[in-house]
């Protein structure tokens, strides 16, 4: 579901609201022989988010800003395994309980030419897991961990872009 709230300012700027829900079905490990990994659940999210949109300097100047909050419930998650009857290894999906990220995002393009144009963006990310107790199965041990405070995979805390572009008119020649 969706829900979205939007309001133009007189100025033209947009301000907008938005919370959403969603899920990523579940599924199963194929070749996996340890019991109650044979399958993972479906993944449930909740996300809310806030933005700012405006145009500046007579429209030469653009501005987006957002800051967001993702309340995820059995997050699908990839992980290692060592099979410690035979030892084999491979991966497979599991889920963990709960997991939060929290950030906000911003951008501003450019454009100080009719064909040249310069943006950059910023965004923040905090992405952790707030209950997640699983097997360590890249041992042969196999002993329970709380991953719980640990950082979600594949999930930097900053990042920055640059991009510029120049468009260059080729007339009836290309």
């Amino acid at each position: 579901g969706l829900l979205r709230l939007e309001y133009t300012l007189d100025s033209g700027d947009l301000v907008y609201g938005s919370v959403s829900t969603g899920y990523r079905s579940g599924g199963f490990n194929l070749g996996t022989t340890a019991p109650g990994v044979d399958s993972f659940e479906p993944e449930k999210i909740t996300a809310y988010e806030l933005g700012y949109k405006a145009s500046l300097v007579d429209h030469t100047l653009m501005m987006e800003l957002a800051a967001y909050y993702y309340d995820y419930k059995d997050l699908q998650v990839q992980q290692s395994f060592i099979d410690p009857a035979s030892g084999t290894q491979g991966t497979e999906f599991t889920n963990a309980g709960e997991a939060s990220v929290k950030g906000f995002e911003a951008q501003l393009t450019w454009l100080p030419l009719d064909q040249l144009r310069l943006s950059g963006s910023y965004a923040y990310n905090d992405a952790k897991y707030t209950d997640f107790i699983t097997l360590n199965r890249q041992t042969i041990e196999q002993e329970l961990v709380n991953l719980k405070g640990n950082k979600l995979n594949r999930a930097p805390k900053n990042k920055v872009g640059f991009e510029a572009s120049y468009l260059v008119p080729m007339g009836d020649n290309g």
